[in-house]
């Protein structure tokens, strides 16, 4: 019946590690949300951004975190004609369907909204990349517990008193 009474104490134990794995799951959580709110989307036109076509591959405009492009016109950089209708337009992207102007310096005019990360995001990302070490910490600490656990079962099992 000893035995059974020392297994039952690993309970305890366990509840404990269930519990702190729930508490650091529900932090990470509430952390990304609080992340995530704190920016805000602004827009801006960029104009005459110039590039190479090449055939088949896609050209992607916008800086940074960009969301969405509108408004993409694109024109040949030599007499400014207007070649968007060569190009397939998929929000930030512009891929050369038109093999006739393959290799042709243009330029790009657009619209495109971006995010704006406040000083409050980035305090709140580094927390959160901070605390993504400790999920690695959680191996040692579980050995370190049933180390201890095995050197008082041991302890108690000879005698000590």
């Amino acid at each position: 019946m000893q035995k059974k009474a020392q297994v039952n104490k690993l309970t305890g134990f366990v509840l404990t590690l269930v519990v702190f794995t729930l508490v650091l799951g529900i932090g990470f959580s509430i952390m990304s949300k609080m992340r995530d709110s704190q920016r805000t989307t602004d827009s801006a036109f960029d104009s005459n951004t110039t590039f190479t076509a090449i055939n088949a591959t896609a050209v992607t405009f916008g800086v940074g975190d960009q969301l969405t492009c509108t408004g993409v016109k694109i024109k040949n950089g030599s007499n400014l004609a207007d070649v968007t209708s060569s190009f397939t337009v998929s929000n930030c992207a512009a891929t050369l369907s038109n093999i006739n102007i393959n290799n042709t310096v243009l330029t790009a005019n657009y619209t495109y909204t971006y995010y704006v990360l406040s000083s409050s995001y980035n305090a709140t990302a580094a927390n959160i990349s901070h605390m993504n070490e400790i999920p690695g910490w959680i191996p040692v600490i579980i050995v370190a517990m049933i180390g201890g656990l095995i050197l008082f079962l041991v302890i108690k099992q000879f005698g000590a008193k």
